[in-house]
C-alpha cells in the first residue's frame, strides 16, 4: 500500500483519539463534578503520554506527537479543576465547621 494512505490513517485516529476527549473535558468543566471521574486514570494517562512524547520524537512519529500533546493538554486541565476545587470544597467545609462551633458555642 501507498504510505500516504498509513499516515492518513495516523492522523485520523489522532484526531478521533483527542474527540473522545473533549466530552469529558467538557462534562468535567461544566458540572465541576469529579465523582464520576478517576483521577488515577488520569494521571497514569499523563504519564503514559510523557512516556510517549521522547519515543514519539525520536521516530518522528508526527501524529503520536500531536494527540499526545493534545490529550495532555485535556489531563492538565482536568487535574488543575480538580485539585481547585478540592481545596475549595476543603476550605468550604473547614469554614461551615469553625462556624458551626462558634454559632453552637454561643447557645451553651
Amino acid at each position: 500500500m501507498n504510505e500516504q494512505i498509513f499516515n492518513i490513517f495516523g492522523y485520523a485516529a489522532s484526531a478521533n483519539a483527542c474527540l473522545m476527549m473533549i466530552p469529558q473535558l467538557y462534562l468535567t468543566v461544566k458540572k465541576k463534578s469529579f465523582e464520576d471521574l478517576s483521577i488515577k486514570m488520569i494521571v497514569m494517562n499523563l504519564f503514559t503520554q510523557m512516556l510517549f512524547f521522547p519515543y514519539s520524537t525520536h521516530f518522528h512519529l508526527y501524529p503520536l506527537i500531536i494527540v499526545n500533546t493534545i490529550l495532555s493538554s485535556c489531563d492538565v486541565i482536568i487535574l488543575s479543576f480538580y485539585f481547585y476545587y478540592r481545596k475549595r470544597n476543603v476550605d468550604e467545609l473547614a469554614k461551615e465547621l469553625l462556624d458551626d462551633v462558634f454559632v453552637n458555642s454561643d447557645r451553651v
